[in-house]
């Protein structure tokens, strides 16, 4: 197991799938090239949001972009 020590700043947006809706953070390019994406589509991460912490998963967004998806918990 790999352990990854990065941070970034990205916009919180919304990712609207018609019926259903997401609020999102996409993973910006430049962290992207660090984290084994190609093997792991879904990579499971652990980190914080705001000083609260986090578990999930980096979601496949098409077009080379991968996002982070928040629930309402993290966005109090």
């Amino acid at each position: 197991m790999h352990a990854y020590d990065y941070s970034f700043e990205a916009k919180v947006e919304l990712l609207d799938f018609g019926r259903m809706a997401y609020t999102v953070v996409y993973l910006p390019a430049a962290q992207k090239r660090h984290l084994p994406l190609a093997q792991h589509p879904r990579l499971r991460i652990d980190g914080e949001v705001n000083g609260v912490p986090f578990h999930g998963a980096l979601q496949p967004a098409g077009e080379d972009r991968f996002y982070l998806i928040l629930s309402k918990r993290y966005l109090k």
